[in-house]
């Protein structure tokens, strides 16, 4: 096994990840005219997005060979699997439910761990998130979504 999974898996999978997610949208962004700095196309900006993307990756992975650190369990990888599934939520949901709903299902993914224990601070943040969603989006950037 490589040593950097050894000693560091959290630092060295991210850094693998996050290389690997930079690299294919740096492919993915040659589809369109990249241009140059003075004169951007389209594709310009998510080049550059990319590469540091996969800098970072790069960065990540180094960092994991310096030292050690905790291995990966179950506790570390439930958060990031409800955050993807609260994205993933809401967006099946935007279009079908409307706004307020999808951001509702996102947070019931989110803060699935505190509604037993602070159900009123995940209710703020619900209600918090709803309305700003609903004004900046549908009041004051008129884009066609609905609210409900």
């Amino acid at each position: 096994m490589i040593r950097a999974f050894r000693h560091n898996p959290k630092d060295s999978i991210a850094g693998v990840v996050f290389f690997g997610i930079g690299a294919g949208a740096y492919v993915l962004s040659h589809d369109y005219d990249i241009g140059t700095a003075t004169n951007m196309g389209p594709g310009y900006f998510p080049a550059m997005l990319s590469i540091a993307l996969m800098v970072v990756g790069v960065a990540s992975f180094a960092r994991s060979l310096r030292g050690q650190s905790e291995p990966i369990t179950f506790v570390h990888i439930l958060p990031l699997v409800q955050i993807v599934a609260g994205v993933i939520a809401f967006s099946v949901l935007i279009e079908r439910t409307g706004l307020v709903a999808s951001v509702f299902a996102l947070i019931a993914f989110v803060c699935a761990n505190r509604v037993l224990t602070r159900p009123v601070e995940v209710l703020v943040t619900f209600v918090v998130l709803a309305w700003a969603s609903v004004m900046l989006f549908v009041r004051v950037l008129n884009l066609p979504i609905t609210a409900f």
